[in-house]
């Protein structure tokens, strides 16, 4: 999140719920959170192991760019320390 955060203008974290010792999840870890990127609402959570599927869900995000050069500088910034 804190990553996308900085990656998009006009973005922000908005509100931040954590598990605590008590819950599901490990403690610290996000059990629901709110940020926008570019001012579009967006989710996210840390899912504890208490579910029936044996893989890592993922999402997929669309991004409308302005043109070429910004859409260069995201996926520049978005492809630091990746591997194919």
């Amino acid at each position: 999140m804190n990553f996308y955060i900085e990656l998009f203008d006009n973005s922000k974290i908005i509100n931040i719920k954590r598990w605590g010792k008590e819950g599901a999840g490990k403690e610290g870890t996000i059990m629901h959170a709110t940020f926008s990127l570019n001012k579009k609402l967006f989710m996210c959570s840390d899912s504890p192991p208490i579910h029936d599927w044996d893989f890592t869900p993922a999402v997929s995000n669309y991004v409308e760019c302005k043109n070429e050069n910004e859409l260069e500088l995201l996926f520049t910034k978005l492809s630091e320390n990746g591997k194919s």
